[in-house]
């Protein structure tokens, strides 16, 4: 038997239509979203102020430059090694200290710490190294190792290095004693490994004994001697401009009163029983 078809009534109705998705938050999603907000705005507000205090130190020191470097000890100031700093400072102090005519007051030479003796023969003079510098300070006699010192000799052209040439006065010798000054005070401030400096002045015209011979004296400066005008420029200390004979200006004056007058001594080379050679220093003629 065969099926008939059976016909079915349509039933009209609506168009389908998407359904609208709904987003429901929960509330941890909320507080994470909240939270990274916030650090967000930290971390830009800290840029900002990073950004801010850069602009400000840029736009201070562009109103404030760098702040001057203090001032050099001196103009001059020798380089190379201990041996070269000495030899340039024995070339380039003692040159500018001259006579009215123009020519140099003395020749300067630097050497390890040495003192004359009479030869074998009683006939001549010859120097030795001394290997300790003994001086007299306050009435008792201090003695240090000559090994780490430097010692200036200045020197007339005359007989026993006297100056030969105009006429002798507290003038020429104040000018003598402020070069030997200057001179141990570079050496003291360029030369670290050096802890004394001697220099040997030339003997007066009225120095001489005829017991003892012609007496000389020298100036010795140990560091702490000095500490003071080492840390200050040298212009605090000695003019600028190094005078003639009779011009020595009130500060040099004071200068040579206060540090070097005190540590001027006469002096002389005697042997110890060990066979070492000691200059001695001391602030009288010795009997």
């Amino acid at each position: 038997m065969s099926e008939i078809p059976v016909e079915r009534p349509v039933v009209e109705a609506e168009e389908a239509r998407p359904v609208e998705a709904t987003s429901v938050r929960s509330r941890a999603e909320e507080a994470r979203r909240t939270g990274y907000r916030s650090r967000f705005a930290a971390a830009y507000l800290t840029l900002a102020v990073a950004a801010g205090g850069a602009i400000g130190s840029f736009v201070v020191l562009m109103a404030n430059p760098d702040p001057a470097l203090p001032p050099a000890w001196s103009a001059f100031k020798p380089e190379g090694s201990p041996s070269a700093r000495v030899n340039q400072i024995v070339n380039k102090i003692p040159p500018s200290y001259r006579r009215g005519d123009g020519t140099q007051l003395v020749s300067a030479s630097v050497s390890a710490p040495q003192g004359p003796v009479l030869s074998q023969d009683g006939q001549s003079v010859i120097p030795v190294d001394v290997q300790v510098i003994a001086f007299e300070e306050g009435g008792d006699i201090h003695t240090v190792d000559a090994s780490n010192a430097v010692q200036y000799t200045l020197c007339g052209h005359g007989q026993s290095c006297t100056i030969d040439t105009g006429k002798a006065s507290i003038d020429r010798y104040v000018l003598v004693q402020r070069q030997a000054l200057e001179l141990a005070l570079y050496t003291l401030k360029y030369v670290e490994d050096v802890g004394s400096v001697t220099v040997l002045l030339p003997p007066s015209f009225d120095q001489s004994d005829s017991s003892q011979g012609l007496q000389r004296q020298a100036l010795f400066l140990r560091r702490e001697d000095v500490e003071q005008e080492l840390g200050v420029p040298l212009a605090a200390t000695l003019a600028a401009q190094t005078p003639r004979i009779g011009d020595t200006v009130a500060g040099d004056l004071d200068a040579i009163r206060r540090i070097s007058v005190p540590h001027i001594y006469f002096f002389n080379v005697t042997q110890r029983s060990d066979g070492a050679f000691m200059l001695v220093l001391r602030s009288e003629l010795s009997s």
